[in-house]
């Protein structure tokens, strides 16, 4: 019998974990220390891109063979990075944050040619890119510039769609501080 306890009745000789349950902080936005709170947010025109998987070269260091990890300097995704760098920076010119932060990340892609292309809303996308390698390449873009380290952040949506009528591809960023 769980006498402090929650007792799940669809498990038979179990019992479950006592701990209260609550809710984070930093979810509600109503919390009194809001006004600590900063945003920022910017849009990055185009289409995002994702961060491709990293390629390995071995290279010497005082003579010792090693692998070393690159990313071509001709893959798109440098390109974004440097985009996403020059919204932040127009955004943002304070410090680095070094403590938690919150990010809404929003990626609109064009619709493709084989889809309606009068409809009007965003809807889903649910082809590649995955969407943890498009927040990768936003992240790691604003190292150093909004915050500290990617590690900061302690909370995401991201959401990928396909543009509605009239729109053109985009990033959406939003950042918070908690």
């Amino acid at each position: 019998q769980a006498e402090d306890g929650i007792r799940d009745t669809s498990v038979t000789g179990v019992q479950t974990c006592a701990l209260p349950i609550y809710a984070p902080s930093y979810s509600s936005t109503t919390d009194k220390h809001m006004k600590n709170t900063r945003l920022i947010e910017f849009v990055v025109p185009g289409d995002p891109v994702a961060q491709p998987r990293q390629r390995h070269r071995v290279c010497t260091n005082n003579g010792r063979a090693m692998v070393c990890n690159y990313t071509p300097a001709k893959d798109p995704v440098n390109a974004y990075k440097r985009a996403i760098q020059l919204c932040a920076r127009q955004a943002y010119s304070g410090t680095p944050i070094d403590g938690a932060v919150r990010v809404s990340l929003v990626a609109v892609f064009e619709r493709p040619k084989s889809r309606c292309k009068k409809q009007n809303s965003r809807e889903p996308k649910t082809t590649k890119p995955d969407i943890d390698n498009l927040q990768k390449s936003v992240f790691d873009a604003l190292n150093g510039i909004v915050w500290r380290d990617d590690s900061c952040v302690c909370a995401v949506l991201a959401v990928k769609e396909l543009c509605g009528d009239g729109e053109e591809p985009h990033t959406s960023i939003l950042i918070e501080t908690i």
